[in-house]
């Protein structure tokens, strides 16, 4: 299979970076299509315990068990998404291989659940809001759907994530050459299509990847909007980081980059939404939070959603609520002063306080009980 000889991998430590206790940060580097990613895999080993030929740590020393098959299973897992991609045919590169393999898992919606969806919800307005014409019209439509995802990809569903213009530009021209659709019937197919995708997005099932960017970046509307493939360099770790300067104060921020956002600056990359070396596509302003809106009110969202509460949820929600200390949340924000950062902090107080008083009330509520029996 074309491209399966130029893939290697491994596993490495740094050891002009070894730390007091004589251990190094361990390593995993990508080459594919004579391009590299590298990426830090959190672990440290000790130096003399590590045998670099193998790549891995020599098994007379203690927990070397544990870390091998740690290293064993991601070893595994890229070439399960290196095949994975191959199959798709979207284009392997190392830094896709390095989104994809440790990306979390996250549920993920489908474009045949979600015409499957409306189908039945037109089928049950037959007569009121829809016609038994239109319903069967949308039925060929899924049919043609399956058709095309069976010969194009070999599979039953596809990610709506995933639906991008090569998407459709493919589906369009099987509709012309491997159906009885002339011009006009396929335009009429690829008309619902896209009233099927806008329904995903009032649904919330196709996300806004320009906010979620954010949520795992912090970064503002006006840096992201003006962010370009020039600010994405290897950082002092050797993995890939958000080097730029904030609009509002023009202090220099830097960002390690996360594995969703890594897989969304992949997803992008070389997409004819973007000019200008854009990283993520993003509508204005105010469109954007139009949006969003919309998004809270099919949510179920009370507290009003805007662009800018992505920054809060990366201070509260991804770092300072996983450890990160509050300076080096600082830097990655961009401020100026620290104690703008300290308005995070002092959230997430309020929410251990309101926590507590509900434990509080828990907590006497059982001591009235046991003192009743």
């Amino acid at each position: 299979m074309k491209g399966q000889s130029v893939f290697n991998l491994w596993f490495y430590l740094r050891k002009k970076r070894i730390d007091e206790k004589g251990k190094s940060t361990l390593y995993l580097r990508v080459i594919c299509n004579g391009e590299q990613s590298t990426i830090s895999l959190q672990r440290k080993i000790d130096v003399k315990s590590w045998d670099s030929k193998r790549g891995l740590v020599r098994p007379k020393t203690s927990g070397a068990a544990e870390i091998n098959d740690h290293l064993e299973m991601v070893k595994n897992r890229a070439y399960e998404v290196y095949r994975a991609l191959l199959q798709e045919g979207k284009g392997v590169t190392p830094l896709k291989i390095i989104a994809r393999t440790f990306a979390k898992n996250q549920r993920e919606f489908t474009l045949i659940k979600l015409v499957d969806y409306h189908n039945r919800q037109m089928e049950l307005g037959i007569g009121f809001t829809s016609t038994y014409g239109n319903y069967k019209n949308f039925k060929t439509t899924i049919q043609h759907l399956r058709d095309f995802l069976k010969l194009q990809y070999n599979k039953a569903d596809h990610l709506l994530s995933e639906i991008d213009l090569d998407f459709l530009n493919k589906y369009s021209l099987f509709l012309q050459e491997s159906t009885d659709c002339k011009h006009n019937g396929a335009m009429k197919h690829m008309q619902r299509l896209k009233k099927i995708l806008t329904l995903g997005k009032k649904l919330g099932w196709m996300r806004n990847d320009a906010f979620v960017f954010s949520c795992y970046t912090g970064l503002a509307y006006v840096d992201l909007k003006y962010l370009t493939t020039d600010n994405i360099l290897h950082g002092i770790d050797g993995n890939l980081w958000i080097i730029t300067r904030r609009s509002k104060t023009d202090v220099k921020a830097r960002i390690p980059l996360l594995p969703t956002a890594l897989d969304l600056i992949e997803k992008y990359r070389n997409h004819p939404k973007l000019t200008h070396k854009g990283v993520v596509p993003i509508y204005s302003n105010q469109k954007t939070n139009d949006y969003l809106k919309d998004l809270a009110v099919l949510a179920g969202i009370q507290k009003p959603l805007s662009f800018h509460v992505a920054r809060h949820v990366f201070a509260t929600v991804i770092t300072l609520s996983n450890g990160v200390p509050i300076e080096t949340v600082s830097k990655a924000l961009g401020h100026s002063d620290i104690r703008t950062t300290q308005v995070y902090a002092r959230v997430l107080d309020e929410k251990i306080s309101y926590d507590f008083e509900n434990l509080r009330h828990r907590l006497s509520l059982n001591a009235v009980s046991s003192s009743d029996r």
